[in-house]
């Protein structure tokens, strides 16, 4: 717009000076000029009004150029503000794509979570089928484990019942004994005066009542008076008996059969001693003994068997699971022993050797889970 003007402005200059000198040069030429200034001042007017129009244009063309530079403003705000739009969005994509791993990720350990579940769901039905089964065999022991304790409940009541009957017996053959001693001291006391008043057998009396008084002291621990001297074996026999039956039963406890100097009494302690220390089951099957074999006559010998059986007896109780033990009415005793399946016949070959040597005849017939043992007197 200035420089419109500038011009505007020279033309002017130029035609004032053209025209001073025109003034100059002539009148003639006043009227050429006036016209030619007329014209340029015509075409001076149009200037100024090219020049208005120019600078309502120049105006105008500002202000398109500030709307111009406005909407460029705009555009870059907007351009600007798309850039961070497509940030945010190029963001959140990522951000979704980030997720989509996470729960493609967050999926296989789904998957393996589920899978491990499932391995642990069979484990565990496997822990409870084996739970189960292990509930299933306690309550069948605890059951079995009742039975045996009634059992064992019912054999100690038979026990004791038993036990209170050989007391009671034992207390009998007591005071018989008791009886037995007063008559003996009356006798000896008999003796005494009479050996007193006889000076001549005065020997004779004396011994007479040493025997009396010796036959006392062993009436009143085993029997009746009159015993031969082999009935001394049946009498360490005994009190072997009850001392390890004492052992095991209390220090007053009684036998637990009555005592009468057969083999049948000594091997049905042994056994009842072996049950209470070991626990071997077992079964005696006695018979009545029939005249001179009950061990009048042959005492010693009988003795014998019942000591050797006796020890077959501890032998065999624990390697045997039962014992079934017989007295025949000729004193033979047969013993059978039932052996665990896969275990080792007991050996008892070193009591064979020994029972040779007091008179008595030990037989062992083995088989494969049973051990067969017959015990008699040589002759």
């Amino acid at each position: 717009m200035t420089a419109a003007f500038a011009v505007a402005a020279a033309v002017a200059v130029a035609l004032l000076v053209v025209l001073v000198v025109m003034q100059r040069s002539g009148r003639s030429r006043v009227d050429a000029e006036r016209q030619r200034a007329d014209s340029l001042s015509a075409e001076a007017q149009s200037a100024s009004s090219a020049q208005s129009e120019l600078r309502q244009r120049l105006q105008q063309a500002e202000a398109a150029l500030a709307e111009a530079e406005r909407r460029i403003q705009q555009a870059e705000a907007a351009r600007a503000d798309a850039e961070q739009r497509i940030g945010d969005a190029e963001q959140r994509a990522a951000d979704a794509e980030q997720r989509a791993a996470e729960a493609e990720q967050h999926k296989v350990s789904a998957e393996a979570a589920r899978s491990g579940a499932a391995h642990l769901a069979d484990d565990a039905q496997r822990r409870a089928a084996d739970a189960e089964q292990r509930t299933a065999d306690v309550q069948r022991r605890l059951e079995q484990a009742q039975r045996q304790a009634q059992q064992q409940a019912a054999a100690a009541d038979q026990r004791t019942a038993d036990l209170q009957q050989r007391l009671e017996q034992a207390q009998q053959q007591a005071a018989a004994a008791d009886q037995r001693t007063a008559d003996l001291q009356q006798r000896l006391e008999q003796a005494q005066q009479q050996a007193a008043a006889n000076s001549r057998g005065g020997t004779r009396a004396a011994r007479g009542a040493g025997k009396a008084k010796g036959a006392a002291g062993t009436s009143a621990a085993s029997g009746p008076v009159g015993m031969p001297d082999e009935h001394s074996l049946w009498e360490l026999e005994r009190l072997r008996l009850q001392r390890e039956w004492q052992d095991v039963a209390g220090p007053s406890v009684p036998l637990p059969v009555p005592w009468d100097a057969t083999i049948g009494a000594a091997l049905a302690v042994e056994l009842e001693i072996i049950r209470e220390q070991v626990g071997t089951p077992s079964s005696l099957h006695p018979s009545p003994p029939t005249g001179d074999s009950a061990g009048q006559s042959d005492a010693r010998a009988n003795a014998a068997v019942a000591r050797v059986a006796s020890e077959a007896l501890r032998h065999l109780a624990r390697r045997c699971e039962d014992l079934v033990v017989s007295v025949g009415a000729d004193q033979t005793v047969t013993i059978v022993g039932t052996v665990e399946p896969g275990a080792s016949v007991p050996d008892v070959s070193p009591l064979v050797a020994v029972s040779a040597g007091v008179g008595v005849d030990l037989q062992v017939t083995p088989d494969e889970h049973r051990l067969t043992l017959r015990v008699q007197r040589t002759s």
